[in-house]
């Protein structure tokens, strides 16, 4: 695998997109959405997993996305706009295992929501932790995500905390779980990725350009990268 060039990725037209990114708002409901136009790219994950990092990452920011002080309890989805036909919603974490059911059910009645109601929403980017398999609600994302034909790609990240053989082993693993609950392929991506080593950022990035491209108005070309091996289950 050749080293991840950063100065060479910041100068990609979707890097420098990204790089764009401001915060513009939070809202509990549809009722504070922003203008349902453009396209959006959410993103979404279990408390902890790393979104706000992610989310840091790819715009090349340090503070654009905050992490909870109080994990699982923060409810609102969080609006960056690129330009005004371009967004990055962070939607709220899941699974923290002291949150209280009444808290669960908003933050399901809210993610449903979203996902249903939301016309511009191009792709998700779920971030899943690389040591655990996907469970509870994982399991209802994933439905709520193919049963709305809503594209998607998975991250496993956390990738730095594990041997290379570990990841590769990880992410065959996933890809089985996927096959053996039926998810279309074709809907479903995955990749690994590392917010620390970087590993995975180019792939991320060029799956949004091809997002982001879907406003008739813009062209971004992908950054090249090296070809990776496809896995066949």
């Amino acid at each position: 695998m050749s080293r991840f060039d950063e100065k060479a990725w910041a100068q990609s037209d979707i890097a420098k997109l990204l790089k764009k990114a401001t915060f513009i708002t939070s809202a509990a409901d549809p009722k504070g959405y922003p203008e349902d136009k453009g396209v959006e790219i959410g993103f979404a994950g279990r408390s902890n997993v790393g979104k706000s990092t992610c989310l840091n990452a790819i715009t090349q920011q340090t503070r654009l996305a905050h992490a909870s002080k109080t994990p699982g309890r923060t409810q609102l989805i969080n609006f960056f706009e690129l330009s005004p036909l371009q967004k990055l919603i962070d939607l709220p974490g899941y699974g923290y295992a002291k949150v209280p059911p009444e808290v669960k059910k908003k933050w399901a009645k809210n993610i449903e929501a979203y996902l249903t109601e939301r016309d511009s929403l191009a792709g998700m980017v779920w971030l899943v932790d690389s040591r655990r398999e996907l469970n509870g609600e994982d399991l209802i994302l994933l439905n709520w995500l193919v049963s709305e034909q809503i594209e998607t790609q998975i991250l496993l990240c956390k990738i730095d905390k594990l041997s290379r053989n570990q990841g590769q082993q990880a992410l065959h693993k996933l890809n089985k779980q996927l096959k053996e609950l039926n998810v279309p392929r074709d809907l479903v991506s995955t990749q690994v990725y590392s917010s620390t080593s970087k590993e995975g950022l180019v792939k991320l990035t060029n799956r949004l350009a091809e997002w982001f491209a879907r406003v008739e108005e813009l062209d971004l070309p992908v950054t090249p990268q090296d070809e990776e091996p496809e896995e066949h289950i």
